[in-house]
C-alpha cells in the first residue's frame, strides 16, 4: 500500500522496505524518521516524483521511485543493413520487418516481434548506420555506434550489444539512476515515420553515445510524446506480425554485478538473473531454426 507524505507517522520500527507517497524507502532511512519522532518530508521541485525524506535519507538510501521498468527491445548492431537481413535470414530462418530512419543519429534499422506472456512489449532491432545519412543531432550515435572497438566486431557479423528498457517515467528513472552515480545521459527526444504515423519516444542518450556497463545497463525508453494518453499506442509490437521467434530470457555478467544489480533494482527492472564475471549480454531465442542464443562477449 502506498502511505501518503500527511499519513506517514511510523509508531514502531520499521523492517522491510515502505512507500511513501511515490517513494520506496529502506528500513534504515525510515527509522531514521522514526528516530527523530517526526516524518519532516520537502519539495526539492515542483514535480511531485521528486518528494522524498530530504532531511533524513541520503540518495544512497533511497531505492527510488516505486516505478517498472521491462524489456522493450534486444538491440542488434550490424556494419549495414543488408549484412544484418542476411545474417538474420541465416541464423533464425526469418527475414525481419520494416523499420525506419532516425534523422538525429544518422541510423535506420530493420524490426521484428519477439514478444512472449512474459515479455509482451519485446521485439528485436537490427540497427546501422545509415550510408547516406547524416546525423541531425549533436554528440556522437547512440549504442557507441561510432566506437571503432565495436565497428570493427560488427564488421564481421552483426553483435547483440544492448537492450532497451521501456518505462513509464523516465525522468524519473534517469534520476534514481543519478542518485547511484550513474549518468545515464539525458532524456532526448526522438521519432520516425511508421506506416501507422509518427512514432515519437523519450529516450536516455549520453552525448558520448555510450551504452555504459559493457552494455549491459540497458537505456531507458517512455514511448508517446510527454503526458499523451495513450502512449502505447504506436509501440512497434503493435504493428509488426508474428515472427515465429520468440524471447526466452536475458542474462547478463558482469565485473561490477552488485552494482548493476542496484541499477536495476533502482528503475524496477526485474526477471534477468545478473552474474558476476566477464562482461556479457546472453538472450536466448527460439526460432525456427531452434533454440538460438545470442551474446555480446563484452562488445
Amino acid at each position: 500500500a502506498v502511505i501518503s507524505i500527511s499519513k506517514f507517522r511510523p509508531q514502531r520500527p520499521v523492517e522491510e522496505n515502505v512507500v511513501v507517497s511515490e517513494y520506496k524507502c529502506t528500513p534504515k532511512a525510515m527509522n531514521s524518521v522514526l528516530a527523530r519522532g517526526t516524518a519532516s518530508f520537502s519539495r526539492r521541485t515542483e514535480d511531485i516524483s521528486e518528494i522524498c525524506v530530504t532531511e533524513f535519507c541520503s540518495p544512497h538510501q533511497c531505492y527510488g521511485l516505486t516505478m517498472k521498468t521491462q524489456i522493450d527491445h534486444l538491440v542488434v548492431v550490424a556494419q549495414s543493413l543488408a549484412q544484418g537481413v542476411k545474417w538474420c535470414q541465416e541464423t533464425m530462418g526469418i527475414s525481419p520487418g520494416p523499420g525506419g530512419d532516425h534523422g538525429r543519429f544518422g541510423t535506420h534499422n530493420r524490426l521484428f516481434k519477439i514478444a512472449t506472456p512474459a515479455n509482451p512489449f519485446a521485439y528485436l532491432e537490427i540497427i546501422a548506420i545509415n550510408p547516406v545519412a547524416k546525423p541531425t543531432g549533436t554528440g556522437a550515435r547512440w549504442f557507441d555506434m561510432d566506437d571503432p572497438a565495436l565497428q570493427a566486431a560488427v564488421a564481421v557479423e552483426p553483435k547483440l550489444v544492448h537492450f532497451v528498457a521501456n518505462t513509464r517515467d523516465i525522468q524519473a528513472g534517469q534520476q534514481a539512476l543519478l542518485a547511484l552515480d550513474i549518468d545515464r545521459g539525458p532524456v532526448v527526444q526522438a521519432s520516425r515515420h511508421s506506416r501507422k504515423g509518427l512514432l515519437q519516444w523519450q529516450i536516455t542518450v549520453r552525448e558520448d553515445g555510450q551504452r555504459l556497463f559493457n552494455g549491459a545497463l540497458p537505456t531507458l525508453i517512455q514511448w508517446g510524446k510527454p503526458e499523451e494518453s495513450d502512449p502505447m499506442r504506436l509501440h512497434p509490437r503493435n504493428s509488426l506480425p508474428r515472427s515465429g521467434v520468440s524471447l526466452s530470457g536475458i542474462t547478463v555478467a558482469h565485473p561490477a554485478a552488485d552494482k548493476l544489480q542496484a541499477a536495476y533494482e533502482a528503475v524496477g527492472l526485474a526477471g534477468i538473473p545478473i552474474l558476476v564475471g566477464t562482461a556479457n549480454i546472453s538472450a536466448t531465442l527460439r526460432t525456427p531454426k531452434g533454440v538460438v542464443e545470442l551474446k555480446s562477449f563484452g562488445v
